[in-house]
């Protein structure tokens, strides 16, 4: 195992913690999110550098903030009232998952560079960002199909709220790995298995 493994450690720890909460509240949605976070954490912890601890701590953080945020203030038997669905509620939700999910394809970049001793450049940043993202995304739906029998919450994945999520987050991850990706074309940055990187 690499040095400086204290910060990818915890790490593990939020995410988990965040994954048990999840559980424990039956947050279908946030259950999927978590546990992206924590299958995410783990590799890195083994395979990435010191470089890639600070955004080894957000990632796990985003996905506990997010799994408080979702248990407390948009739990999900909040966003369906008999058969009509709140698209607000959705929306929200979709927000909340989508800023949790965001580090956590960061950290899968660099844990990807480590593990195969590759670089990743604006290119592959702004291009696959928010393709990796919208795949990441369906964890949550899936969740909620697998893990909870609620008749309440298998409507959330039934009707159109998926898609006004699914949009949401789509919408996110562009604009996002797009505005990345410019910042990495100016700054000359390579995510490579040493972490965050300037070419010369």
């Amino acid at each position: 195992m690499r040095e400086g493994r204290t910060p990818f450690i915890v790490s593990v720890i939020i995410a988990a913690a965040s994954l048990a909460a999840a559980v424990w509240y039956g947050e279908g949605m946030t259950i999927g999110v978590s546990l992206v976070a924590l299958l995410i954490a783990i590799p890195a912890l083994f395979r990435c550098g010191p470089g890639a601890a600070r955004i080894s701590l957000v990632a796990a953080s985003s996905a506990l903030i997010s799994a408080v945020l979702m248990i407390l203030l948009f739990p999900s038997d909040a966003f369906v009232i008999g058969i009509e669905t709140d698209n607000n509620q959705v929306i929200l939700s979709a927000v909340v998952h989508g800023m949790a999910l965001i580090p956590q394809i960061v950290l899968l970049f660099f844990t990807m560079a480590a593990a195969f001793n590759m670089s990743l450049n604006w290119v592959m940043i702004s291009g696959l960002g928010w393709l990796v993202g919208m795949g990441l995304s369906v964890s949550k739906y899936v969740a909620v199909l697998i893990l909870q029998n609620a008749e309440v919450e298998a409507d959330l994945v039934m009707n159109s709220t998926i898609v006004i999520g699914m949009l949401v987050n789509l919408v996110m991850f562009i604009i996002f790995f797009y505005a990345l990706g410019r910042k990495f074309k100016k700054n000359r940055y390579l995510i490579t298995s040493d972490g965050l990187e300037a070419m010369e």
